[in-house]
């Protein structure tokens, strides 16, 4: 099944469609803009909209931008067997088939930028070029820094399962949000919170599934397409090992580090992380 709303955003025409993914849960996306197809991936908890400020791509490219299972108008269920390599690959390549698109540009942020590496890995000669922002591939994590981020995750699904979807939110927006997040007024936080419970039970299920993706250290070494890294000067301790852990696999790999931005540097400064991506995929060269 397949559904079609038409809008003009950009000066493009805007296309929400929706598609029956293999279980039959409906899935959202957006098609913008004309030429070569160029794919965004959100993070979990985000939805397609956190890429508002790299729509003006839909000038040179045709923008491809899923919505994954329980973000904005897709369907909330996760099958069974539910993971970054099994069903949310599937989901995505549901997305492109449907639009036909048989090798694209594909960029991935976060989460998203797990089943971007998935992908890649799955399916190399379809992917022209691959860009992760902060990817959350922790399988290439050891010793002490893995053992680190597989607590932190492990408060997260713990507070899901034990105490339920709202608990286990609340405690990933704590962690996340850190200083700005605490001391934020306590119904704004609270305002914040409920906006986001429709998603709540994705916590276990979604930090499960990227505890166990798998990847190995040959899965980077030997992936072929050429890739560009980007992340936030200010984010996460975690997300410094993960550069150095991907610099140290793939030196060839190009790495931009944006100053003075956190996890979301694509949001925070869309400019610099914008021109990077664009000169990586039209020039071969990275930086802003």
């Amino acid at each position: 099944m397949t559904g079609d709303h038409v809008t003009m955003a950009n000066q493009a025409l805007e296309v929400i469609k929706t598609i029956s993914a293999s279980d039959g849960v409906q899935l959202e996306y957006e098609v913008l803009g004309e030429g070569e197809p160029l794919v965004l991936l959100h993070g979990v908890f985000a939805g397609r909209g956190a890429f508002s400020r790299q729509r003006d791509f839909a000038d040179r490219y045709r923008l491809i931008l899923p919505s994954f299972r329980g973000h904005d108008n897709s369907g909330k269920d996760l099958p069974t067997g539910y993971g970054i390599a099994t069903s949310e690959l599937r989901d995505l390549c549901s997305v492109l088939d449907a639009e036909g698109v048989q090798r694209c540009h594909l960029i991935g942020h976060s989460s998203g930028g797990a089943v971007a590496f998935a992908f890649a890995r799955s399916f190399p000669t379809r992917v022209e070029r691959l860009v992760l922002i902060e990817p959350s591939v922790f399988g290439i994590l050891h010793g002490p820094e893995r053992e680190a981020i597989a607590a932190t995750l492990g408060t997260f699904i713990e507070a899901g399962r034990v105490e339920g979807d709202l608990a286990g939110l609340r405690t990933v927006l704590a962690y996340m949000g850190g200083e700005a997040w605490a001391t934020l007024e306590d119904a704004k936080r609270e305002a914040r919170l409920q906006a986001m419970a429709p998603m709540g039970h994705l916590t276990a299920p979604h930090f499960q599934a990227l505890l166990d993706f798998q990847v190995t250290d040959a899965d980077v070494k030997d992936l072929p397409t050429p890739t560009l890294l980007i992340y936030g000067g200010a984010s996460y301790a975690f997300q410094r090992h993960m550069a150095g852990r991907f610099c140290e696999l793939r030196p060839d790999w190009p790495l931009v580090i944006i100053e003075g931005a956190g996890h979301n540097s694509f949001r925070e400064k869309p400019a610099l992380v914008n021109d990077a991506i664009e000169n990586f995929i039209s020039e071969g060269v990275a930086g802003p």
